[in-house]
């Protein structure tokens, strides 16, 4: 039987110098990847204002939303747009 990997090992073999740098990359894409389905639900929607009524969050929010600006917008505050507009979201880790 395999033994399983440390921290150390795992990030090394994912080509990132340190644990926290594996963590934080990882972060960073899956909050992308949040954010284009978040943007994928504002686009059926005819103003920035609507889509911001129905989902529950702010106009400029929704506008740093579309333009890719995620430096003020947490993953959780992604996933909660996308459980209002009625998305089912299934993490996998592997």
């Amino acid at each position: 039987m395999m033994r399983p990997m440390s921290k150390n090992e795992f990030a090394e073999a994912m080509q990132v110098g340190s644990p926290a740098q594996f963590v934080a990359i990882n972060q960073s894409r899956m909050k992308e990847f949040l954010a284009i389905a978040v943007r994928a639900h504002i686009d059926a929607f005819v103003t920035q204002q609507a889509a911001a009524d129905k989902l529950g969050c702010s106009q400029p929010t929704i506008s740093d939303i579309v333009r890719g600006d995620l430096t003020r917008v947490k993953s959780s505050y992604l996933l909660d747009i996308l459980f209002k507009a009625g998305v089912q979201v299934e993490v996998t880790l592997r």
